[in-house]
This record gives C-alpha cells, sequence and structure tokens, in this order.
C-alpha cells in the first residue's frame, strides 16, 4: 500500500492522485448539511419554509447556524406568500430571527420586490427590520427609503427615514420606468 501512495505521488501526469488532505482539528467539531431545509410556524401559526445550499453550526451547542445562500418562503394570514433570498445569513435557532447579509431579495406575491443590503426576519412574530438603504418597485410604483419594517404579520410595511414614492397610472413597461416619453416640438415623440 506504501508503495501505490508513494508512486502515485511520484507521477507528475494529470490524473487520479492520492494524497493527504490538511484538515483542522476545529473542523471535526462543526455539525454541517447540504441542501438544509428548515420548516416552522410563526406564533400566528403562519407556515415558514428555510432553505440553504449549506448549513454549518460551530458546534453541537451553538445557537447559530451559519447559511450559505438562504431562501426563506412564508404564507401570510391572507394567503398572500412572501420569498427572500441572500447570498449569505445566519439563522438563531433559539430566538427563530434570521440575519441576512450580502444583497437581499424578497418578492411578495402582489408583484412587490424588493432589494437591501442586509435585512433581520423574526420568524416567530413573522416580522422584519431593515436599517439599510431600500429600494423596490411594484405594478405600478417604486420606492427607495432609508430602512423598513414589516409588521403584523406582513400586513403593514413602514419605509423609514428619508423616503421617495413614485405612482404610476397605470403599470409601465421596464423601458418606460428607465425613459419616460416626452413629447418633442411639433408634437412628435421622442
Amino acid at each position: 500500500i506504501i508503495l501505490v501512495i508513494l508512486w502515485a505521488q511520484s507521477r507528475n501526469d494529470e490524473g487520479f492522485h492520492i494524497g493527504f488532505s490538511s484538515l483542522n482539528p476545529g473542523d471535526a467539531m462543526k455539525l454541517s448539511m447540504v441542501n438544509a431545509r428548515y420548516a416552522g410556524m410563526s406564533r400566528s401559526s403562519q407556515p415558514y419554509l428555510v432553505t440553504a445550499a449549506t448549513a454549518i453550526q460551530d458546534s453541537p451547542a451553538a445557537d447559530v447556524v451559519h447559511l450559505d445562500t438562504p431562501k426563506g418562503d412564508i404564507t401570510l394570514k391572507g394567503g398572500a406568500w412572501v420569498a427572500l433570498s441572500a447570498p449569505k445569513g445566519d439563522y438563531r435557532q433559539k430566538t427563530q430571527l434570521l440575519d441576512l447579509r450580502d444583497g437581499v431579495t424578497l418578492f411578495h406575491d402582489s408583484g412587490l420586490e424588493f432589494n437591501t443590503a442586509t435585512a433581520q426576519i423574526n420568524l416567530k412574530e413573522s416580522s422584519a427590520l431593515g436599517l439599510d438603504p431600500v429600494t423596490g418597485h411594484g405594478p405600478a410604483s417604486e420606492i427607495s427609503s432609508a430602512g423598513f419594517r414589516v409588521l403584523e404579520g406582513g400586513q403593514r410595511i413602514i419605509f423609514t427615514g428619508k423616503a421617495h414614492l413614485t405612482l404610476y397610472r397605470k403599470a409601465p413597461t421596464p423601458a418606460k420606468r428607465a425613459r419616460p416619453e416626452t413629447k418633442a416640438e411639433g408634437g412628435k415623440k421622442r
């Protein structure tokens, strides 16, 4: 066996190689899961689901679970649903808090979409808080603000700080949002 390992180590061509991995002893205590999935119910009996590409818990007794590409879905009281995603996040098991970072996107089934850098979702209370600037758009509106709060199980959204809202008479196409139509001299459109 030793001869096979030494022979495999001495070959410089591409292909299968036998080698030894450099494992950190601390990594053996971490719990990790691929394609993690956590389902639960909020205090007001609203079902939610949190998934992640990977979930890592530093030790079996640790409260925090580190998530890679977390995604969450919750069904609201009226039957509407909300989905959110981010590149990174942490889930605090005891308090049922989901801290998302590195670019958070939230979709509501009514057509609303919001984007912000970070957000904290309280799964137990069906509420959310964001202290970073937020932008959003819907079928007939655009909004920007310094932050946001979602209360009453998603029934109420408060945009905090300096906020700007644009309402359209009818839902514009993305091209109209980017460059509104204007009339040039002689009544011709540009």
